[in-house]
């Protein structure tokens, strides 16, 4: 059985094939563009292509699609209705289509089932694949959490995820044991949550463009900077932070634009000290 994944994001677009549970196959677009993190918020069609070509395999071969909750076109969705919908038509007829990022769009449809509002059979007839494939999505912190299982012989384990944020949270904490895995916090419940404003990673890259340089891409320069600093501002970042009893990351900010504007003024601080 050929699984093939696939994440349409805007950045780090990539995709991977799997004969059952065997690695076949698995390319990020940076390597075929040669620009870093490369991702366009489209179906990762190179990608694609670039792992079947490697496995000796087409789109018509693909037995299971599996995404994640990124950014589709929105023709592919059956939600929509009025004015998003006549736009939508107008847009597919110009080939202006919009891409809808899914998780939000579940938020918005008030579904934690991405088959209520996505039409898989207009998804494989468009992208050439088998009318017989079936369509799934995952969670976006499972998909980072699930591979360390594949790395450790360990049969009792914690697994905590954490970054910029996917599937309307930032953080994840399963539980691994007796061969099952069981989510503490961060799963598809969350979709319908009010999002909160408590992502570390995201304050790591508010900070990176306050330097002027790009988010998503140049937070390892920072990193790299740190080293040869001093932590003169750590006690004023980190009260603003806090972790709860149950290891779950709170944030005093109200807004994400409250969080960036406080990680901006760090480095204009840090520079006048």
């Amino acid at each position: 059985m050929l699984i093939l994944g696939i994440h349409p994001g805007y950045h780090d677009s990539s995709a991977c094939l799997f004969d059952d549970g065997r690695l076949l196959a698995a390319v990020s677009r940076e390597r075929l563009t040669r620009r870093k993190g490369d991702g366009r918020g489209d179906v990762p069609l190179d990608c694609i292509d670039e792992v079947l070509a490697i496995a000796g395999a087409g789109r018509s071969d693909v037995d299971i699609v599996a995404s994640t909750r990124s950014a589709l076109p929105q023709s592919c969705y059956r939600h929509f209705s009025g004015r998003r919908a006549i736009e939508g038509f107008v847009r597919e007829a110009l080939s202006r289509e919009k891409l809808r990022f899914m998780a939000l769009e579940m938020r918005r449809a008030g579904t934690t089932d991405p088959a209520a509002i996505f039409d898989s059979a207009r998804f494989l007839r468009a992208y050439g694949f088998r009318a017989d494939a079936r369509v799934s999505f995952v969670n976006h912190h499972l998909a980072h959490a699930l591979p360390t299982l594949f790395f450790t012989d360990w049969d009792d384990a914690l697994l905590y995820t954490a970054d910029g944020g996917g599937d309307n949270v930032q953080y994840s904490m399963r539980r691994f044991r007796d061969g099952g895995l069981a989510t503490l916090y961060g799963d598809d419940d969350e979709l319908l949550a009010d999002n909160r404003i408590d992502s570390l990673g995201m304050a790591y890259g508010y900070c990176t463009q306050a330097l002027g340089w790009r988010m998503n891409r140049h937070e390892g320069k920072l990193t790299g900077l740190a080293a040869l600093g001093e932590p003169s501002l750590y006690a004023d970042m980190a009260r603003r932070f806090m972790v709860t009893p149950t290891g779950e990351i709170l944030s005093e900010f109200g807004s994400w634009g409250e969080m960036k504007g406080t990680s901006k003024n760090v480095p204009i601080h840090a520079g006048s000290g």
